[in-house]
């Protein structure tokens, strides 16, 4: 899934700044605040704020990163935001191996698991 189909879905459920903050996310890779308001053009605080939207659904986790251990980064989890479109298959969140998750997922959207 790409950064405009990412940040297209999730503006579709969320908004347009949340869909922002999430195109740039997936487009550019973990990215700290400061990145993030850079490179969305958008205030400290609508990103702040769409982080926590996207953290809160569980779209986004962070990570504390550098020698410091004190920048955070933050990462999208694009294939959470894929489960936007069909709903969140029960049945995913005991498998672990990704061709398996692949192959239920594929069977959800075509409708073989039930919801």
């Amino acid at each position: 899934m790409d950064g405009q189909a990412v940040e297209s879905v999730v503006e579709e459920f969320f908004g347009p700044t949340v869909g922002k903050v999430a195109g740039v996310l997936a487009r550019r890779g973990d990215l700290s605040l400061a990145m993030a308001v850079h490179l969305s053009r958008l205030s400290s605080r609508q990103v702040r704020d769409a982080l926590f939207v996207l953290l809160q659904h569980g779209h986004v986790s962070w990570r504390f990163t550098g020698t410091d251990s004190q920048t955070v980064e933050y990462v999208i989890d694009k294939e959470r935001v894929l489960f936007l479109l069909y709903g969140m298959p029960w049945i995913l969140q005991f498998i672990d191996s990704p061709e398996a998750r692949e192959t239920m997922l594929e069977l959800y959207v075509m409708g073989m698991v039930p919801r």
